[in-house]
């Protein structure tokens, strides 16, 4: 990484956010939404997320796009810190909630979309623990550094919303499966370029089909528990709205994306700039999980691999 881009990503993924923080949060909200408007501010996360959709989006992936990137992306990393410094009714305050969860356990599932923090603790209110997944990375991938320093604080924040430790993948079948049928929830984040080996089902979201992961569905299939997406969107008012949905109970991982692909779609259509991968978008491309495609559809076509 190059010391621009390094001191870029400091400053999106650290500074701007924890000054943010520890501000009263309706001048914390003011604070970022200025930020973003500031046109030498959108060099880094906004401007690469802005470029990456032009392919998809084409006009709409405008300047308003870049400068709406940037600021979720600041709140989300913003409440890496509101976590460990505000009390759940401070953070109540500031959510609303449209939905309810069920009774644990179940498998939750969200995309890289929006501000997903503060659903993950309020989850943990509502449901008791949960394991979060994430993937481990390893060699030349892993980071080093301040940058590995500030993806272990990220890792600690989740662990400490959800109350219970972070399941790395990759040989952790059993035990997800372990947590599961011990009534533990799990959440899952099925949007990704990594690990298309191990399954996906293709959906369409962005006006672009797209694989998401099935292997923690099949998962949950094999435990008999429900699986329940989630998405949290960021408001103009800098409130979060936590969009729970129904408890799905179908029996193929193909029923289970059939249901999740529309609920998905109509939330994250409303506010694509929210998606947090546009910067990842060549390397779906490579994968063949993201092609350009002049229609949105509701079909799936899932390929699945034990």
């Amino acid at each position: 990484m190059q010391p621009s881009a390094r001191f870029q990503y400091l400053r999106d993924q650290l500074l701007v956010p924890a000054l943010a923080a520890l501000l009263p949060w309706r001048l914390g909200f003011k604070y970022l939404r200025h930020l973003s408007r500031d046109l030498r501010r959108l060099d880094g996360i906004g401007e690469l997320a802005r470029r990456a959709a032009t392919t998809h989006l084409g006009p709409a992936a405008n300047l308003n796009f870049a400068q709406r990137s940037l600021l979720v992306r600041w709140v989300d990393g913003c409440d890496a810190f509101l976590l460990r410094l505000r009390s759940d009714r401070y953070l109540q305050r500031w959510l609303d909630v449209d939905g309810q969860w069920p009774q644990p356990p179940f498998l939750a599932v969200n995309l890289h979309y929006g501000a997903g923090m503060w659903g993950l603790r309020h989850l943990k209110r509502h449901a008791q623990r949960g394991h979060f997944l994430s993937i481990r990375f390893a060699g030349a991938a892993a980071p080093r550094g301040w940058l590995r320093g500030l993806l272990k604080f990220r890792q600690n924040s989740v662990e400490r919303a959800l109350g219970a430790p972070v399941i790395f993948t990759g040989g952790a079948r059993k035990q997800i499966l372990a947590a599961l049928r011990a009534g533990t929830s799990v959440v899952a984040l099925l949007d990704s370029p990594e690990l298309p080996e191990r399954g996906t089902c293709q959906v369409d979201l962005f006006g672009a089909p797209m694989h998401l992961h099935t292997g923690v569905i099949l998962l949950a299939l094999e435990a008999g528990v429900p699986i329940v997406p989630f998405l949290v969107q960021l408001g103009d008012d800098g409130r979060r709205q936590l969009g729970i949905g129904p408890a799905i109970h179908a029996t193929t991982a193909a029923a289970v994306v059939a249901e999740l692909s529309p609920w998905f779609r109509h939330r994250v259509h409303a506010d694509p700039a929210s998606w947090h991968l546009w910067p990842q978008q060549a390397e779906f491309a490579k994968l063949g999980a993201i092609a350009p495609t002049p229609e949105i559809g509701i079909e799936t076509d899932c390929a699945i691999k034990r």
